[in-house]
């Protein structure tokens, strides 16, 4: 899969479930490269707080499995 097929596929609401389950913080998602394979693309996510263990390190997308890149630690923009 290709970064503009990955781009497209994040915009749809199944993916986000599918990646975040029962996690109700805040969070941002994006598309880097995949740790072991700097050639491949993969979704980063990052969260509040820790990470919680029931998010997934791949993800089905559209037929493939795509490696997900996990951090804790993000905090949310401050609506003005």
């Amino acid at each position: 899969m290709n970064e503009s097929s990955l781009a497209e596929a994040i915009q749809r609401p199944e993916i986000h479930r599918t990646l975040l389950g029962n996690y109700d913080g805040a969070y941002a998602l994006g598309i880097t490269t995949a740790p072991e394979h700097k050639d491949r693309v993969a979704l980063l996510l990052r969260i509040e707080g820790t990470v919680p263990k029931e998010i997934p390190t791949h993800i089905a997308v559209d037929g493939e499995q795509i490696p997900v890149v996990v951090q804790g630690g993000f905090k949310a923009p401050k609506r003005q």
